[in-house]
């Protein structure tokens, strides 16, 4: 993810006097590429350039009331260049694990659970997309309780 300091030059800000409106547009930024199927994971300068591009957007029309200030083409396109990225960047992730998957969910829950840090949701994904859960705690299939008496 870019950094404030490179979101503050790319916009053209003087200063650290408008850190607080191009922090608030950063997150925007972001909010608004994840949402688009781009997680914040996303790594590599084509992915900070975008984010910082249109960060640096969001500051210059931040005054826009009218309505009129629609995202431009050329960032809502950078989102199909940046998506392609971020699946390579995750498959080889996920190749090195044994697994593969093309599902935009799955990527954005792998994504998370990166970011995240939490091993138990690291372990379940790897065990969904491998095959290798372990069952033994499930009792969906259990019939213990059933004698197969009709009755």
């Amino acid at each position: 993810m870019p950094t404030l300091d490179a979101v503050r030059r790319f916009a053209g800000a003087d200063g650290s006097g408008e850190d607080p409106a191009l922090e608030m547009c950063l997150k925007a930024a972001v909010a608004w590429y994840d949402g688009a199927g781009v997680p914040p994971e996303t790594e590599g300068a084509d992915y900070d350039f975008w984010v910082a591009n249109l960060a640096a957007w969001m500051y210059d029309n931040r005054g826009n009331a009218d309505g009129n200030a629609a995202i431009p083409p050329y960032i809502v396109t950078s989102v199909h260049q940046l998506r392609a990225q971020a699946r390579k960047a995750l498959n080889r992730k996920l190749a090195a694990l044994g697994a593969e998957t093309e599902d935009d969910d799955t990527l954005r829950r792998i994504a998370a659970a990166i970011a995240s840090g939490s091993n138990q949701e690291k372990a379940e994904l790897i065990a969904e997309l491998t095959g290798t859960g372990d069952d033994s705690g499930d009792t969906s299939g259990d019939t213990s309780g059933d004698t197969g008496e009709g009755g």
